[in-house]
This record gives structure tokens, C-alpha cells and sequence, in this order.
């Protein structure tokens, strides 16, 4: 053919890819169980069930010969180490890595390849990294495949990956550019994924989900001294012994600094700090070659006698001593051993951006105020609930940027609080007196819910029960414990359903400073995979009914009206006494603590007794997880 030809080009460029493509050749390294293992210890730190599901993926491979089976997807919030993880593995095996992202990729003609009649087509994302890799049995991450394009006119992209991703069709997988059979059973895909929910069922159905959590702080302690410090180091042109920080100052930024799941926002400050060590270096070797310079241009101009030397040791000293004098805060970040102090932390990264104890304290103050625990694409956080009251007509406003399942919650919980006002002993706040059934506060009162972080959506059915809390708090004037979250959903007869994500928001939990989670009775089977370290400083309350919530959330009326007998203690944190953690035998049932005295000053029926003996009687099991 000419190369005057119009098809000239287009078919040198189709010859070309499939006479590049690596039809036969594969990586000949094989599998050791060992050095995979050692790959991914040295690489990261914890997830230990992630490592040993791997682990057993890759023992599979080893005994059949092949990796085709499962394709792994993990899923998990940002900056946990998936796509790192994707690279180990293929470290591990000894096969080359390939990542295709596939964030913005809204056409099926991305996956699959543009059909060679079209101007400038090439082949799909899937061909271009076997054959950029250059064996047929590589690994290739398949990053961000939550984030795929839907809706689009020009095909789905999602529905041309269930080809690829399906063990028992990729064989003969066709892409539209080559129009011929290429075999993807060899290739090892791994995927990753924020959240699940944006991933079309069929295209989930091919995978295995992997859930990685979020970090501990004591993990992420550990991951900074291993791996972030040492690299930031490097990139920053810094010897090791030029900045130093011990595990005292990495919580501190841990706590102070970052609320996240993973260490991205932790590797960004202590960037920040290895800037700050560079420059202070940066200058004292400037510095440095000043003085040098100084005494060579002096000799150079000296008489035999040696008098115009006199002057030059002055010079000296007061250049080295000037950045001694100014040593302060930022400049003196890694002066002397290199150790980071606290002061210094401070300085450069200026004033804490999180609240501690102390301030979760603070915001507790008053009753009508809860900590809810919510579950986030970025791992469990608190959430803060707060509530007033005005005259009115029994009217209910919920701000902060809430969804259709949580203003229904808020709803939910209000109409079981009019029902229970009786039970509960509301009076009212002029007379002191006892409100009948038909008269009660409610009536004659409105309530305006917020949800602080109101930029920030929220929804789901799992703040019921701090609903509940606060405006129990709020109309009885009951303060709610500062070091007490807890989650659930509540029903108008009061029971406490379970709930999901209970993992995350315990970790989010121990991560904001609290101590004890009041999760729904059904929940517990959750806490098994949770980190020793969490479990060990952590008490749990499991509840079927929401008096059992109250009864353990809020003070009782006795401690609100003497302020001596409150459990807060001097320093503010809101933990009170704290017993030893025993291990409770799963046999044996812990009786709830008994009932406060109830605000009414009328009497009570027989029935109503009856309700109030048999609320006393609630069981609610305290499980004190240890290490």
C-alpha cells in the first residue's frame, strides 16, 4: 500500500498494536508466600485481616498455578494505603503493575476502544496497560471504580467492564479496536472504591469486597515514625538526624492537627515541619559559607604582621550567632538533636484546629446537647446534636443540612416523647407542677433541632437515639455525660434497632476522645473485628430500648442541682471515676443502674408504678472489651 494512501496510517498504527501486544509472554516469577509477607509488612502498617485475606489469595494462586478467581475490590475511606496495597502485591508476585484510574471515565468506548473508523481511535484503557506493562499475566489496579460516568449517551462504562471483570468471559475479551480475542484470564485486576453504593449491583456481584477502616491513633503513630517522616525527609533533602519527633509529639499533631481516616492529612503536616527544618538548615549553610568566604577574602588582603585579621573572628561569631539569636518557634524547628518539641509544632503549624476533651467538655455544658456518632466517606466521626426550646405550639424545626431519613428520625423521636411525657415526669417550668397526659409541655412548646457543620449533608436513621437524648436533656434539664456517644435507630414504641457502620464510628469515637459508645443490643457481633487497641479503652453499653439509653446517657437530677456531686473532674474530660476493664462473663447479665428520681411531684398510678418497677428491671449488658 501507498503511504499516500488514506488508510496508510490508520493501519501501520493497527499493525503496530497488535504485533506489541504481549499475546505469549508472561512474567516467570513465582509465588512465595513468605516474601509476600515480608513485602507486606515492610510496606504497611496493620490491617492485619486485609494481609491475611491476601495472604490466602495469593495461597490459592500458588496451588492452582493461576490467579484466575476472585477479583478483589477494596473498599474503604481515602488515604488508607488501597492503591499502595494493589502496588505490594504486585511486588510480591513479581509482575508488573499497571493503575488505571477510572474517575471521569463516562464512555464505554474508554473501556472497550473506538472502533477503527473513527478519527484518531485507539484502543481501550484495559489494552493500552498490558501492553505499556508488556506481559499477559500483570497486575492491574482498576483505581476509583466507584467514580465511573453513568447516564451517558455514548454507552455505559460500568456494563463494559462485567466482560472484563468476569472470570468465566475475559478470555476471549474483544476490544473494538483490535477486533480480535485477547485472553484476560491472566491478569490479576484488584479494584478500589470509596463507597459502595454508586457501584451498579452486576458490576459489584463480580467482585470480592474487602473492607479496610480507618486508622487508630496508635497505628498512625506507628505508620508516621516507619514511613511518612523517613520519606518526607527525602524529599526534602534532609539527613535523618535533621528532625526527629517522638510518639508524644505525633499525637499531639494527630489529635490537634488531623480528623481523618487515613494519614494523608498527617503526611501534609509533617511536611510542613520538614519545610520549616529546610529552611532552617538552608540558612545556617548559607551562613556557613559566609564565614568561610569572610576569613579567605581577609587573608588575601592582610599585611605580614597579621592586624587586619583581628576583625574577622568577630564577623564570624556574629554570623553564626545570628541564627542562634533568632531561633525561635518555626526557625528553630530541628535545632540541636533534631527533636520536634511541642512549642515548635505550634509554631509552624499554628493553633489546634480540632477539639480535645476539654473543649467536648465546653460544648456539653448545658442540657439539650447529645454526641451522636455518624459514618462518613472519610471513616466514623461524633456528631453533635443540639437542642432549645421557646414558647410555642408544639412545633419542631430541624436545621444543618439534613436528608429526608434524618428530619423523619428527629420527627420519630419527638411524637415517642409526647407519648412518654407521663413516664418521663415533664413538668411545667412555671408552676413546678405535674402535667397530665392531655396537657403536657410539649403542647405548648416548640423545639428547634440543629446539627452543627451545617455546610456538611447528613442523613440516615442512626441519630435517634441521641435525638432522644437531647431533648430529653432539654426538657427535663438532665445534663447528658460529656464522654458518652452513641448511635442507633428508634422506633415509636422506643426499641433501639441496629444500625450500620458500627465499626467506623467506634474508631471515630476513640479517635475524638471518647471512652464509652451506647450501640443497639444487636450491634455486638460487630465489635469482634475491632483493633485491640480500641477495644482495650473502650466501654460499650448495648440497649434494646430507649429508657435504657437515658438511664445510662444522662446525669441524674440529684448530680444537675449539686454541682459537687457531678463526675466531671477538675481537669474537664467529663470521665468521672472509671472502674477496671474485666472482661464480663457472656453469661452473666450486669442489672442496669437504678432509675433517677423523677421531677413529678404527683402521684403515681398502680400501672404507672408497674412501668417504672419493670423499667428498673431493663438489663443492659456493659461489655468492657480488653486487649
Amino acid at each position: 500500500m501507498s503511504p499516500m494512501h488514506s488508510e496508510y496510517s490508520t493501519l501501520v498504527d493497527y499493525l503496530e498494536n497488535i504485533a506489541e501486544l504481549p499475546w505469549n509472554r508472561s512474567s516467570d516469577a513465582s509465588i512465595s508466600l513468605a516474601a509476600a509477607e515480608a513485602q507486606l509488612a515492610d510496606d504497611h502498617f496493620g490491617m492485619t485481616k486485609v494481609k491475611e485475606r491476601i495472604l490466602e489469595f495469593l495461597a490459592v494462586a500458588k496451588l492452582k498455578g493461576e490467579t484466575k478467581g476472585s477479583i478483589l475490590c477494596m473498599h474503604g475511606p481515602p488515604g488508607i494505603g488501597k492503591t499502595s496495597l494493589g502496588k505490594s502485591i504486585a511486588t510480591a508476585l513479581g509482575r508488573d503493575f499497571h493503575r488505571v484510574s477510572l474517575g471521569g471515565v463516562h464512555t464505554e468506548a474508554e473501556v472497550r476502544g473506538h472502533r477503527r473508523t473513527y478519527v484518531g481511535a485507539m484502543p481501550g484503557l484495559i489494552i493500552q496497560g498490558i501492553k505499556k506493562c508488556g506481559s499477559n499475566n500483570c497486575v492491574i489496579m482498576l483505581d476509583e471504580v466507584d467514580k465511573l460516568g453513568r447516564n451517558s449517551l455514548n454507552g455505559d462504562p460500568s456494563s463494559a467492564l462485567l466482560e472484563v471483570l468476569d472470570p468465566e468471559q475475559n478470555h476471549a475479551f474483544r476490544d473494538h479496536f483490535l477486533n480480535l480475542p485477547f485472553n484476560l484470564s491472566g491478569v490479576l485486576f484488584i479494584a478500589t472504591a470509596n463507597e459502595l453504593q454508586p457501584i451498579p449491583r452486576p458490576l459489584r456481584d463480580r467482585m470480592e469486597v474487602i473492607d479496610m477502616h480507618g486508622y487508630t491513633i496508635e497505628e498512625k503513630v506507628e505508620i508516621a515514625r516507619r514511613h511518612l517522616l523517613p520519606k518526607q525527609l527525602t524529599q526534602h533533602g534532609l539527613a535523618e538526624a535533621a528532625l526527629s519527633c517522638d510518639a508524644p509529639t505525633f499525637d499531639a499533631i494527630i489529635a490537634g492537627y488531623t480528623r481523618e481516616a487515613g494519614v494523608r492529612e498527617l503526611e501534609r503536616q509533617l511536611a510542613a515541619l520538614c519545610r520549616a527544618a529546610a529552611t532552617r538548615v538552608a540558612r545556617l549553610q548559607e551562613a556557613a559559607a559566609a564565614s568561610d568566604a569572610a576569613p579567605a577574602a581577609s587573608d588575601a588582603a592582610a599585611d605580614d604582621d597579621g592586624a587586619s585579621n583581628a576583625p574577622a573572628p568577630a564577623a564570624t561569631g556574629a554570623a553564626a550567632d545570628k541564627p542562634t539569636a533568632a531561633a525561635s518557634g518555626k526557625a528553630a524547628v530541628g535545632e540541636g538533636s533534631g527533636e520536634v518539641t511541642l512549642e515548635q509544632v505550634e509554631a509552624v503549624l499554628g493553633p489546634v484546629k480540632f477539639d480535645g476533651p476539654k473543649d467536648r467538655a465546653l460544648q456539653v455544658s448545658k442540657p439539650g446537647v447529645a454526641i451522636g456518632l455518624a459514618y462518613t466517606p472519610f471513616g466514623g466521626d461524633v456528631l453533635y446534636i443540639e437542642a432549645t426550646k421557646m414558647g410555642g405550639s408544639g412545633q419542631i424545626t430541624i436545621t444543618g443540612q439534613l436528608g429526608d431519613v434524618m428530619k423523619e428520625s428527629a420527627r420519630t423521636a419527638l411524637s415517642w416523647l409526647r407519648a412518654s411525657a407521663p413516664r418521663l415526669g415533664l413538668t411545667d417550668s412555671s408552676s413546678g407542677l405535674a402535667l397530665v397526659e392531655t396537657d403536657h409541655l410539649l403542647n405548648r412548646t416548640d423545639v428547634h433541632l440543629h446539627f452543627p457543620e451545617g455546610a456538611v449533608s447528613k442523613d440516615g436513621p442512626s441519630a435517634g437515639v441521641a435525638i432522644v437524648t437531647a431533648l430529653t436533656s432539654l426538657l427535663t434539664g438532665r445534663l447528658v455525660r460529656n464522654d458518652v456517644a452513641m448511635t442507633g435507630e428508634v422506633t415509636l414504641r422506643g426499641l433501639v434497632l441496629p444500625v450500620g457502620g458500627v465499626k467506623e464510628k467506634v474508631i471515630g469515637a476513640h479517635r475524638a476522645g471518647v471512652r464509652m459508645c451506647i450501640l443497639p443490643a444487636r450491634n455486638e457481633k460487630d465489635l469482634l473485628e475491632l483493633p485491640a487497641s480500641v477495644a482495650a479503652e473502650m466501654d460499650f453499653t448495648f440497649v434494646t430500648d430507649v429508657e435504657q439509653v437515658l438511664e445510662v446517657a444522662l446525669h441524674p437530677a440529684e448530680a444537675d442541682a449539686d454541682p459537687a456531686s457531678s463526675s466531671t473532674p477538675p481537669d474537664g474530660k467529663g470521665h468521672g471515676e472509671r472502674t477496671g476493664r474485666q472482661r464480663p462473663r457472656a453469661d452473666v447479665a450486669v442489672p442496669a443502674p437504678a432509675p433517677a428520681p423523677r421531677a413529678s411531684a404527683g402521684p403515681m398510678s398502680a400501672a404507672g408504678r408497674g412501668r417504672h418497677r419493670a423499667a428498673g428491671r431493663a438489663v443492659v449488658r456493659s461489655s468492657r472489651r480488653a486487649a
